[in-house]
């Protein structure tokens, strides 16, 4: 896991830092465990007063820096406001993309586990893209260390999202669908949720994702029930989310379309699992699981989820492991078979996603 001191650590990686030696050294007391929480916000206020704003990157730093302290004493609320607080700050130009993204990573740490997912994944989103832009950057002006070392970052922050449900979600339609078939319900709205600054991931080294979307069918019963789900559940208003969640059951026990149905029971395991319902989610999700065609792509995103929910649930964790050896299993069967139709593109982003997933799995195993 990428912890927010890790995160931290990589500000200036590339740069020399903006604090001034008395800034620095009110930061160095922040770190003192033996200061009180009450005598360290008083410290904190006053180091903040320091800073002169001659050098407009300094207190963005000084913030972080805070939010670090802050989290390591367990005040998230304060760590999050401190990083939200930065955030504003670091001004939305080229020279300032590295900063920009390493406190959007520290800002996604903080917002997940408040539960709020969808902003939490917003966050990684942008600073991987960042990342991904910075790593070409840097090859393309043969700076073989710099790139190196964003695409070690990138490889982390990769197998980190791995363990979300909102990542393993854009990956369900990737793919545009076979001649005859119908386009998925509603292709990546984790991406239409993340904002609109945010635009779809790419796999490392890979092509970009291929997001293909049906028509828009805003009138259908179905589109706007999901949106009213999404839209309680991302207002934590849980009840009125649920009763939504309920007519979208009804709605995919009427469906006649094959393709359909299993698409909206999982909207409903995401929505249950983003309200912090995890053992609903596992159900909902087995149910769209089922659905789908066997050992098909879809078939090992659902169980690819399934795990991702799993592990939030403490006695269930030991469960993630058949889910994701089978997920794994047939995204290798799927890579295979489209090697052998010289589909490459697809082969190649079934590759790549294998670079990160057994990465994902080990990772987990450690931690039981």
């Amino acid at each position: 896991m990428i912890i927010l001191a890790r995160a931290f650590s990589w500000l200036n990686q590339f740069n020399i830092s903006h604090l001034t030696p008395v800034v620095r050294g009110y930061i160095e007391r922040w770190k003192d465990d033996s200061v009180s929480n009450t005598s360290f916000e008083g410290i904190k206020q006053r180091g903040l007063q320091a800073i002169t704003d001659l050098d407009p990157l300094e207190r963005p730093e000084a913030l972080l820096a805070a939010a670090a302290a802050e989290y390591q004493r367990g005040l998230r609320d304060a760590s999050r406001n401190s990083i939200r607080e930065a955030l504003k700050l670091y001004p939305e130009n080229m020279a300032n993309r590295h900063r920009r993204a390493v406190a959007l990573w520290m800002s996604g740490i903080l917002e997940y586990q408040a539960l709020e997912n969808m902003t939490a994944y917003s966050c990684w989103q942008a600073a991987r893209l960042i990342f991904e832009e910075l790593a070409a950057v840097h090859t393309a002006l043969r700076k073989p260390q710099q790139a190196r070392w964003y695409y070690d970052r990138l490889q982390e922050m990769y197998v980190e999202m791995a363990f979300t449900i909102e990542e393993a979600y854009t990956w369900l339609n990737v793919f545009p669908p076979e001649p005859g078939q119908k386009p998925g319900l509603r292709v990546s709205q984790a991406s239409s949720r993340a904002g609109p600054s945010v635009t779809a991931p790419t796999l490392p080294g890979s092509m970009q994702s291929q997001r293909v979307t049906g028509a828009s069918r805003p009138e259908q019963p179905v589109y706007i029930v999901i949106d009213k789900v999404n839209d309680r559940a991302r207002q934590h208003r849980y009840a009125s989310a649920r009763k939504f969640m309920e007519q979208l059951r009804f709605l995919a026990d009427r469906s006649q379309d094959h393709t359909e149905k299993p698409e909206i029971w999982l909207e409903c395991g995401l929505a249950a699992h983003q309200m912090d319902m995890q053992e609903e989610a596992v159900d909902l999700l087995r149910h769209a699981g089922a659905m789908y065609g066997q050992r098909s792509h879809q078939q090992a995103v659902v169980f690819w989820m399934i795990g991702d929910v799993l592990w939030r649930i403490e006695d269930r964790r030991h469960e993630v492991i058949p889910y994701w050896n089978q997920a794994i299993g047939i995204f290798q069967d799927l890579e295979t078979r489209a090697d052998h139709r010289d589909r490459q593109e697809r082969r190649e982003w079934y590759h790549h996603l294998l670079e990160i997933l057994p990465l994902a799995l080990e990772r987990r195993i450690s931690h039981l």
